[in-house]
């Protein structure tokens, strides 16, 4: 039970490109949300494909990720 989604690390600037290039498309997108995770700082952004689906854009273990 709970929230399932894919999730894929990248870059802090991949991130934010993919901000921009989603902005003018008909996705429903979350974010990007900046978080504190025991891990560490972390920037994600959410999508929903089509069918509904949740993928995420992390870059928490990227090891020059924002802060």
């Amino acid at each position: 039970g709970g929230p399932m989604h894919f999730a894929f690390v990248t870059s802090t600037e991949r991130i934010e490109q993919l901000v921009d290039q989603f902005a003018s498309l008909p996705y429903q997108t979350r974010g990007p949300f900046d978080f504190d995770d025991p891990r560490g700082k972390c920037r994600a952004f959410f999508i929903f494909d089509p069918d509904g689906n949740e993928i995420e854009f992390n870059d928490l273990y990227c090891p020059n990720h924002s802060t």
